[in-house]
């Protein structure tokens, strides 16, 4: 993991043993074992790719093999996989509308009876218009209910979050399934809880470089482009 970072990783001993290890904790310690043949296995959690995982006396961790008086550590590398914010999503316009179009499958870019879609004319882009739209008046000007504005907000994390799960792949632990349903639902906090969950999954690998050359932003194009009639 990266240096710092506190994400906790579990494992699971042969020996009978379970544990958490952060990046800064101290290694765990499995006090005396008898020789033999033991493994410890890692759940990666999400947004998390195991990586490697190694022994120092050249043992793969599903069969390490301890001998009388020896000492083994096996050391698990894991590494974040990237994410971008909501604000990187509304001003990449073309990086967005290009991941929504070719990555999300047909049937997630239904919500609820809306159908959002990343079309690149003036005033017809869905997707666009779920980032720019009017967070506390609907189109004809009338203050938003509780409820429409908790779907609002809620509204531009999942968006976010869709392009980190299906255009950047990067694993959401079906935060995105349960903000779907809290969106076409009617629990205002329910709703409230699932932006929180995508605002921290979609912060949580911004500083993780992405594969490939990134266009630069271009936020009056979003702009202009945005279909806000939500």
């Amino acid at each position: 993991a990266p240096p710092g970072d506190p994400q906790s990783f579990a494992f699971t001993a042969s020996w009978g043993a379970t544990f958490s290890l952060t990046d800064g904790a101290a290694p765990y310690d499995s006090g005396l074992l008898a020789p033999g043949t033991y493994s410890v296995s890692e759940a990666a959690p999400a947004g998390w790719d195991l990586t490697s995982g190694v022994c120092s006396d050249g043992s793969p961790v599903n069969a390490i093999v301890l001998d009388a008086r020896e000492t083994v550590t096996c050391t698990f590398t894991n590494t974040k996989q990237p994410t971008r914010t909501q604000g990187f999503w509304a001003t990449h316009t073309a990086f967005a509308n290009d991941f929504w179009t070719a990555m999300v499958p047909p049937n997630e870019k239904t919500l609820c009876s809306q159908h959002i879609t990343a079309k690149t004319q003036l005033g017809k882009n869905r997707l666009m218009g779920g980032f720019w739209a009017n967070l506390a008046k609907d189109t004809n000007g009338n203050t938003r209910s509780d409820l429409d504005h908790a779907r609002m907000v809620m509204l531009q994390q999942l968006l976010a979050a869709m392009l980190n799960k299906y255009g950047l792949g990067t694993d959401d632990g079906d935060l995105v399934a349960t903000a779907r349903a809290a969106y076409c639902g009617t629990n205002v906090d329910a709703i409230n809880a699932a932006k929180s969950a995508l605002d921290n999954f979609n912060q949580s690998g911004d500083s993780v470089p992405i594969t490939g050359s990134v266009p630069a932003a271009t936020p009056e194009q979003s702009k202009s482009q945005a279909d806000r009639v939500f």
